[in-house]
């Protein structure tokens, strides 16, 4: 008896297999094998999972361009999205993703659960584009950030408009007394929450010990604000299932205003857009939302 090929598989089982092989082997591998493998790629249950390589430019992906500036990321960004036909539930987008991209993933991708940010995208997103996308993700489940400066403005914007919201992570990160607060009142159903390599202040961790009562896994590993060994801390967090602070560490008084990386104790935080004091820089979100919303801007008036 002859055995089976792969290319008789029925198609349904095709999909679920493609559907965990990533972006680069479905645009890449898959489609070249066979008509019948080219066919199930179409399916938009293969591209639920956009996980992006974070450098597109130096991914298997460019490999055919000898210039690598010649590659549209853009184009590719959209044609892959394109694919999913608006059931994609993981996004992970690459680097150097344009406005336009943030503006289009925003409406063609409105039943994400798991998002992933890079440092850039949220950085620099002076029009709060993924702010305005967050309304939008009314599933949304997970995020991850990296270094964002306005995070209890992501934290509300998450808690107001994302029910189902239980895991968030955010690597290197200022956690102030304002952020604390809008982690511990806004997210009531957090269950995953990952602060690693971040500032804390003590207090502010008891507070999100004290509080966040459904946690089931704290990542604060290699923080700075308390020690790793601080009775207390280990007391309120006896009843985690994974907490992890690690390498952690209160911060001696010359380093509070270290010149590298600018970590100060303000409650408001560092300036952190379009060179606005502290106090201003809630104004330029709302305004930019109401903006972005095409409502009268207000705020940030002399």
């Amino acid at each position: 008896m002859e055995a089976p090929k792969w290319e008789d598989l029925i198609m349904d089982c095709l999909v679920n297999v493609f559907g965990r092989v990533g972006i680069e082997s479905l645009v890449l591998d898959v489609p070249f094998v066979c008509k019948s493998w080219y066919e199930a790629t179409l399916d938009s249950r293969c591209w639920q999972s956009l996980v992006f390589p974070d450098d597109l430019l130096k991914s298997r992906i460019t490999g055919g361009y000898e210039d690598k500036e010649l590659f549209d990321v853009g184009k590719f960004i959209r044609f892959v999205v394109n694919r999913s036909q608006k059931s994609a539930t993981v996004l992970a987008l690459p680097k150097n993703c344009a406005r336009t991209e943030l503006i289009f993933v925003g409406k063609q991708c409105p039943s994400l659960k798991y998002l992933s940010l890079a440092y850039d995208q949220v950085a620099f997103d002076r029009d709060c584009i993924i702010l305005i996308n967050i309304e939008r993700w009314k599933d949304l489940e997970s995020l991850t950030l990296e270094n964002v400066f306005y995070l209890k403005i992501f934290v509300s914007q998450v808690g107001i408009h994302c029910k189902n919201f239980v895991a968030l992570s955010v690597l290197r990160a200022k956690i102030y007394y304002d952020t604390t607060l809008a982690i511990t009142e806004m997210l009531p159903m957090l269950k995953y929450l990952v602060l690693s390599e971040s500032f804390l202040e003590r207090k502010n961790l008891l507070m999100i010990l004290e509080s966040c009562q459904a946690l089931v896994h704290l990542d604060v590993s290699y923080c700075e604000g308390f020690e790793s060994d601080d009775e207390e801390i280990l007391q309120l967090a006896s009843h985690i299932k994974t907490f992890k602070c690690q390498g952690s560490r209160r911060i001696r008084d010359d380093e509070l205003f270290r010149d590298d990386d600018d970590w100060e104790l303000d409650p408001e935080g560092p300036s952190t857009l379009a060179g606005l004091p502290p106090e201003r820089d809630h104004i330029y979100i709302v305004s930019a939302l109401e903006k972005a919303r095409g409502l009268e801007p207000y705020g940030l008036r002399n």
